[in-house]
């Protein structure tokens, strides 16, 4: 079983929203989420990426599940980063 999963809700203009969820320990966290904008273009928000309503390298004819690949590269790349530096804090800690 997953601990990740995307839901597919309509924001408040009426629009398609795409929001990763993931259940690490329990607890339902939202990661990251899109949607396109008014030109066309697809824009998102990640409060662990510290980032709100940027554009997504992608072109406007990329498939949804194209879109939701990057994003979960994107998150995967952040956790990874993470890793990386806690084990420099704990090598350093350690001299």
């Amino acid at each position: 079983m997953t601990n990740k999963h995307w839901k597919e809700i309509l924001n408040e203009f009426g629009e398609k929203l795409y929001i990763l969820y993931f259940t690490p320990f329990g607890n339902e966290e939202e990661l990251i989420r899109f949607t396109k904008d008014k030109n066309g273009d697809y824009i998102y928000s990640s409060d662990i990426l510290n980032v709100k309503d940027d554009y997504l390298d992608c072109e406007k004819e990329d498939s949804i599940e194209y879109i939701k690949y990057i994003c979960e590269e994107m998150i995967k790349e952040y956790y990874e980063d993470e890793i990386a530096y806690n084990e420099l804090l704990l090598r350093l800690f350690k001299e």
